[in-house]
């Protein structure tokens, strides 16, 4: 065992309960539930990490009663329908050694619009979701105190090791806890310690319940990152309150309310942010107690967890979407296989866009994730094949690796001097580069798994034919193209032109948008800090549109704050030789902009099928694959990549 990591792999106790090493799996949602109860898609999902050497795993999070709905998609602990689906799961994660923690909660009016109000400490209206709640009387607060301690009985009796309750990211009981969200005048609202009451009977209650063997913890936000919301020192308070009131065992530290979208982005750091950016406010806290202490904010590599357990300010590293990227992390870390570790990038275009969108979270570099039971082994070819691969971008370096685990014989050919096709060109955008990481990743599998790669190669049918192959599998991506535009400008370029470097814009510039994605906002961002006057246009009712929320906030916030300006309802109707007319879409009044010396388009490319007719006279077994059978993102391209690699 490797020495490198000494304090993520020492064990340490949590009350009673002894965990092998200190990498927790916090609580999140997977969308792997059907009619409240966790599906044999959860139970894979979860039992993959505790094979991969997690050491404590939460399953997240469980409604506790009906006015807090499961939506579809949350787990429901109402009564005992959901003991034998949270019994498997506690069975799967047991046999490979692991601990697991039920984690319970309550949405309160983040609860969302249903056709009853939510509950909440007061008649709130939720903004984010359009929803009025209900202000909880003092009768239903007893009775959500109750179904809290049954839903940690069902728990226990499931199997599962110990309960964490839920008081932080804007739910209720961090509802009840904030001057934000708390205006009662009665004994449960006013000072700190009125607003803690509801909190400390729920954890009474669960203590009551469970009793003095079972390990009872908090998830707190730190802070909630609002002006005017909960801060450090008063959280340090209610921890010490929780601690005296119900003898809890340890604090799972994270921080921000999800009701704010600039609050919940901060919560969930993005690409390019720093790791651990709030290892400072854990610390606080661990400095105050004696119990201990849990924190996951962007602990996204085990070095970076490391580091945070020898700087003291946590026990545990917390991690998840570190290991929703890369379930064996924990062992790949401990056998000092950290290059084979895929990392999580913070794109957040799989696992919260997919809680966005309706779907089970799964990860664009590990397409695995949310898969297990398809794709968790990769077994041997039953016949070995010799393989050409077309086009060394992220769909192409899957395919490559994945057939190569196979067994089978791989030759990639890539026209350009290196790896990553589409991506490593968005990667120069700012706030993107985190790409970068996700290209090496591939680049090292495809070495470890022993493809012939072959860069700088613009493969011709000839070459193709000297190689013989039994399949070829078509991945060449797509090339920039320019839609129809009104009129004419001087200078005209591509996104993709002037990030590769293969254009250089001029002037002030007016950047199309008709992505609505990182694309356009990227261009602006790169161009801005080169100095240019830019105005990026979009046909949208807000930028970046169809972007996952957290990754629109921030990016917004960062264009804003370089100072481009952003024109959303807008498009062009005319172009002139240095300028463009513009209708602003819901008045239809027009405005000119002038002295514009450089326009750069994001639009949709194309497909680059200049060579697939001749290929696919070359073999019977052709595969066409991401961008090149038609443009689409990463994750596709990657997911593709993948299920080509296991059916060759």
């Amino acid at each position: 065992m490797t020495t490198r990591y000494p304090r993520l792999w020492s064990p340490m106790a949590i009350g009673r309960v002894t965990i092998r090493n200190r990498v927790v799996l916090t609580g999140h949602g997977t969308r792997m539930v059907k009619d409240g109860e966790a599906t044999a898609m959860m139970r894979a999902y979860y039992a993959e990490r505790a094979k991969g050497g997690v050491g404590l795993l939460m399953i997240g999070t469980q409604q506790v009663h009906p006015s807090s709905p499961g939506l579809g998609h949350l787990l429901c602990n109402y009564d005992d329908a959901i003991i034998p689906s949270l019994a498997g799961i506690a069975e799967a994660v047991h046999r490979h050694g692991a601990k697991l923690f039920g984690y319970i909660g309550h949405f309160g009016a983040f609860a969302g619009a249903t056709p009853a109000a939510p509950w909440a400490p007061s008649a709130l209206y939720n903004q984010t979701l359009g929803s009025h709640a209900h202000a909880m009387s003092v009768d239903e607060i007893a009775e959500l105190v109750d179904a809290h301690a049954k839903a940690a009985l069902r728990n226990l009796e499931a199997g599962l090791d110990g309960i964490e309750v839920h008081t932080g990211h804007g739910l209720l009981l961090n509802q009840f806890l904030s001057p934000l969200t708390n205006k009662r005048d009665d004994a449960y609202g006013g000072t700190l310690d009125s607003r803690m009451r509801f909190p400390l009977e729920v954890l009474v209650a669960v203590r009551r319940a469970v009793g003095p063997d079972i390990p009872l913890g908090v998830r707190i936000s730190g802070e909630e990152l609002i002006k005017g919301g909960l801060t450090v020192d008063e959280m340090t308070i209610v921890v010490q309150g929780m601690i005296r009131a119900a003898a809890i065992d340890y604090v799972d530290v994270s921080m921000g309310n999800d009701s704010d979208d600039m609050s919940a982005m901060r919560h969930l750091p993005l690409m390019d942010m720093p790791s651990a950016p709030y290892a400072g406010v854990a610390k606080s806290i661990r400095n105050e107690v004696a119990i201990p202490i849990i924190h996951g904010t962007r602990i996204d590599r085990p070095d970076v967890a490391e580091r945070l357990l020898e700087s003291g300010a946590a026990d545990f590293a917390g991690m998840c979407r570190g290991l929703i990227a890369d379930p064996h992390l924990p062992n790949k870390a401990r056998d000092g296989r950290t290059d084979d570790i895929t990392p999580c990038v913070g794109c957040d275009q799989a696992c919260i866009g997919h809680l966005e969108t309706g779907l089970p979270i799964s990860c664009v570099g590990n397409p695995v994730t949310g898969r297990e039971i398809q794709w968790g082994e990769i077994h041997p070819a039953a016949v070995r094949k010799k393989l050409v691969v077309v086009g060394g971008g992220p769909a192409g370096m899957e395919a490559a690796a994945v057939a190569a685990t196979r067994g089978h014989v791989v030759i990639l050919f890539e026209g350009e001097a290196t790896l990553g096709g589409a991506l490593r060109i968005a990667a120069q955008a700012p706030n993107r580069t985190g790409w970068k990481r996700l290209i090496d990743a591939q680049a090292r599998r495809l070495l470890t798994t022993g493809v012939d790669v072959r860069l700088s190669t613009r493969v011709d049918l000839d070459q193709i034919r000297v190689e013989k192959p039994d399949a070829i599998v078509v991945a060449t991506g797509a090339v920039a193209a320019l839609p129809d535009l009104p009129g004419a400008h001087a200078n005209i370029l591509t996104e993709r032109a002037v990030l590769s470097g293969a254009a250089v814009a001029r002037g002030d510039v007016m950047v199309l948008d008709f992505l609505d994605s990182a694309s356009g906002i990227g261009v602006a961002s790169f161009l801005r800090d080169r100095g240019h006057r830019v105005v990026l246009v979009t046909q949208a009712s807000r930028l970046g549109d169809r972007l996952v929320k957290p990754t629109r906030t921030w990016l917004s916030k960062v264009l804003h704050g370089k100072g481009v300006t952003v024109l959303t309802e807008h498009r062009v109707v005319r172009l002139d030789p240095e300028g463009a007319t513009l209708v602003h879409l819901p008045s239809e009044t027009e405005a000119t902009l002038l002295n514009i010396a450089t326009v750069v388009v994001a639009a949709a490319p194309r497909s680059d099928q200049a060579l697939l007719a001749a290929i696919r006279r070359l073999a019977t077994e052709v595969h066409v694959i991401g961008d090149g059978e038609t443009p689409r993102n990463v994750e596709a391209a990657i997911l593709e990549g993948h299920a080509v690699g296991h059916a060759l």
